[in-house]
């Protein structure tokens, strides 16, 4: 009987570990769940800035072709004005 009593001790003593082991893996999986849906969060916002950051540097680099040719072209006023006021002189 007191080996039995024993055994049963034991077996409580198992379960309460079982238990309390997969208390803290629920709280575990509940913490690492949160720190997944806050990085998920990041994320998007990080994806949101960087198709910001894309669409400025496009228009940018546009804005930078646009004022190159516009460069070029007054570059090109400016020799025809000079050949034009050194075959008049």
């Amino acid at each position: 009987m007191a080996q039995r009593q024993a055994e049963l001790g034991a077996g409580r003593h198992a379960v309460q570990t079982c238990r309390a082991r997969l208390s803290d893996s629920q709280e575990t999986m509940l913490r690492c769940s949160s720190i997944v849906a806050h990085a998920c969060l990041e994320k998007e916002s990080l994806q949101k800035l960087v198709a910001e950051l894309i669409e400025q540097r496009d228009l940018r680099r546009a804005d930078r072709g646009r004022l190159a040719q516009q460069a070029q072209t007054v570059r090109q006023e400016w020799r025809t004005q000079q050949e034009a006021f050194t075959s008049a002189s």
